[in-house]
């Protein structure tokens, strides 16, 4: 298994780690030079990638090419302390959110 943190640049005091519609509503905030050091979860990107458009999409997995960014993936979907099983009738987006907030 990969550890994250081998990824996260430690001279960095913060990291952000956007929700779902945070991702998508300031995508152009994260990608402003003077925001570096984010932990973008992969629950997160799917979201992008199914209602944000393949445009959108695009844009945030070249966040995480960008080395001088410091973004890095966190694969909260998969992960034994974070993961939950969607619940019957509970919506994409409120399962997203009930695993953003598993993170915490």
């Amino acid at each position: 298994m990969v550890d994250v943190t081998d990824s996260l640049d430690s001279k960095l005091l913060h990291y952000a780690i956007p929700d779902a519609a945070a991702l998508c509503k300031y995508l152009e905030v994260f990608e402003h030079r003077s925001v570096l050091g984010c932990v973008l979860l992969q629950t997160a990107l799917n979201h992008i990638r199914t209602k944000g458009g393949r445009e959108s999409y695009r844009r945030a997995k070249a966040l995480l090419g960008s080395h001088d960014k410091n973004f890095v993936i966190f694969s909260n979907e998969y992960h034994y302390e974070t993961y939950s099983p969607r619940r019957e009738k509970e919506t994409q987006s409120e399962w997203q959110e009930r695993l953003f907030i598993n993170i915490m």
